[in-house]
């Protein structure tokens, strides 16, 4: 998780709760189908859309409502800002390797809100520290959630997991890689590297001690 840092006055919900979206596969969620999906009697939505797509898409429908603002700068230092300001995060792709930029809403005390899908489901616990949808077009009331306890806990659980990494974690992984390179340098042809680098990435796909201990006996049995 990310080091970010973020006041405790803006973990504070007020009636205007504000969602941003980061647009980055409208291909596969678009603000207008957002704004649609999002419900609520209690709060007034508004949408703030960051426009910087991961592809080259030059016709996309979007939803242009009031309560919608956007922006394309690619700029981290104004993302991080816009975020830390926002009560949620919308997940902005259906599949993420790490997913980065929900762990840096998740380290700012921003809940996520994404489809049920890896890696973001292994890090949201539904109605605890984010909101899971299961396809796109499924209604969320945001009314059924407590938007400040969302909150304290995607920032609480950030912070624990930062903790874990420092102490122990991040020590072992960097011994295990070490070996993982030995081991793939020592693969005879190309067809056994990518064996071995494809077993390597599924073992060491989560940070827990019972896949550490899995991984460190696999690049044993490789030598």
């Amino acid at each position: 998780f990310p080091p970010l840092k973020r006041s405790s006055l803006l973990l504070k919900t007020s009636e205007h709760l504000k969602v941003y979206f980061w647009e980055r596969r409208p291909n596969f969620l678009n603000s207008d189908q957002i704004s649609k999906m999002l419900k609520s009697s209690k709060y007034k939505v508004d949408l703030r859309v960051k426009r910087a797509s991961d592809l080259a898409i030059t016709e996309v429908i979007r939803g242009e409502k009031e309560s919608l603002v956007s922006w394309s700068s690619n700029n981290n230092s104004e993302h991080l800002k816009n975020l830390e300001e926002c009560d949620l995060f919308v997940s902005p792709r259906e599949y993420e390797g790490i997913g980065i930029a929900t762990l840096e809403a998740l380290a700012l005390g921003v809940p996520a809100i994404s489809i049920r899908r890896p890696t973001i489901n292994e890090y949201i616990t539904h109605g605890k520290n984010g909101i899971l949808f299961e396809n796109v077009g499924d209604e969320i009331n945001l009314d059924d959630f407590d938007i400040e306890t969302l909150k304290q806990n995607a920032l609480s659980m950030s912070q624990e997991l930062q903790a874990r990494w420092s102490d122990t974690s991040k020590t072992l992984i960097l011994e295990l890689i070490d070996r993982a390179k030995q081991s793939l340098a020592h693969a005879n042809n190309k067809i056994e590297w990518d064996q071995r680098h494809t077993e390597m990435l599924r073992l060491f796909c989560t940070c827990n001690d019972d896949t550490i201990d899995q991984y460190a006996k696999y690049l044993e049995s490789l030598t």
